[in-house]
């Protein structure tokens, strides 16, 4: 008789801190995965966490942002990537003023500020970013 295995689904969560038609991107360490690339402050739902937990958590651990949790707006979960394994919850914050930005210099090493049409361009984001940017539709 065979095994059953239960693959668990990752729940990864991700912000398009927004202002003025622009969000942020961050650069990631070579050394991390997906290294030297870009893409949103994003990170990995932690055990018994709630998704808008989580993502409050990774703005303020990789940007330096405080966010409440009633600035987050739902953007979608979406399956990314070949595997259906990992399922990808996406916010917005829109905000009035660019805050300051304060890297945690272990895990990503620039940032930027850029339009939809801008990233869409970029030949070095995260492999899924295009496909997220359509899925919310950022751009068409």
């Amino acid at each position: 008789m065979g095994r059953a295995y239960h693959c668990r689904v990752v729940r990864i969560v991700g912000c398009f801190l927004e202002h003025d038609r622009r969000f942020l991107i961050l650069r990631r360490h070579p050394r991390q995965a997906f290294g030297d690339t870009w893409g949103l402050p994003a990170g990995t739902v932690e055990r018994d966490e709630r998704d808008d937990e989580a993502m409050l958590r990774e703005l303020k651990e990789e940007t330096g942002f405080s966010a409440s949790g009633s600035s987050l707006e739902h953007l979608g979960t979406f399956p990314l990537g070949d595997d259906g394994q990992t399922s990808f919850v996406t916010y917005r914050v829109r905000l009035r003023h660019a805050p300051p930005v304060t890297l945690h210099d272990v895990e990503h090493v620039d940032y930027r500020w850029v339009t939809p049409e801008e990233c869409d361009a970029m030949a070095d984001t995260i492999p899924t970013f295009r496909q997220l940017l359509r899925l919310v539709r950022y751009v068409t």
